[in-house]
């Protein structure tokens, strides 16, 4: 059979969430399935905490052919939770330009086609502005809902353009119920929708 690939940076990885994170949530969903003889699919956590997709491109195409050599890729899935939008007050810029970050998920989307057809994006959560202009880990670092959705539009855009499928999740009560206390990463609440709405879609989509 073949795996599941998903890059990202800390919400990926698992900030914040007291079950390791919403992948680690998906992949105790799929363990039990190898119950059945005939099912193989191994879930990989592919993130890496503050990275943008400058960082992921870098390594990106190592790790895929790393994990596909024996038994190949079954769905590639990025979330990519808006390290790229962050804006640097002193550099007066994003971390990744717009321009620059529509040419990154570019070469993604087509770095990830070299290995599977099953291509897709989570979209981007919201976050509490009152907490993260500036985060308060770094106060030349700003992230804004409207910079996000900017960003989470080119991704949208870019889905629709290469036939790659771009995956929403309700964000109602989000940031009064779903946020950690720094306003920035998912708590448990936040981990286990993105997970629920992941698997939704893996389910309907016949992906697993």
């Amino acid at each position: 059979m073949a795996h599941i690939l998903i890059f990202g940076a800390s919400t990926v990885w698992g900030a914040w969430d007291t079950a390791q994170g919403w992948v680690q949530r998906l992949r105790k969903w799929v363990d039990p399935m190898h119950k059945d003889p005939g099912f193989y699919c191994l879930v990989y956590n592919c993130g890496v905490s503050s990275e943008s997709t400058d960082d992921i491109l870098k390594r990106f195409e190592t790790e895929t052919k790393a994990r596909s050599e024996e038994d190949g890729v079954k769905a590639i899935i990025f979330h990519l939770c808006g390290n790229d939008a962050q804006f640097s007050k002193a550099k007066n810029k994003f971390k990744v330009p717009p321009k620059r970050f529509r040419e990154n998920v570019k070469k993604l989307i087509k770095q990830a086609k070299k290995y599977c057809k099953r291509v897709a994006f989570v979209a981007s959560p919201l976050i509490d502005e009152s907490k993260t202009n500036p985060i308060s880990w770094n106060k030349d670092q700003f992230t804004k809902n409207k910079d996000l959705k900017i960003y989470d539009g080119i991704v949208e855009s870019l889905c629709r353009e290469k036939n790659v499928s771009f995956v929403r999740f309700d964000t109602k009560d989000w940031i009064k119920t779903c946020l950690a206390p720094d306003g920035l990463h998912a708590n448990d609440k936040g981990h286990k929708r993105i997970c629920e709405v992941v698997k939704h879609f893996l389910v309907k989509n016949n992906w697993i």
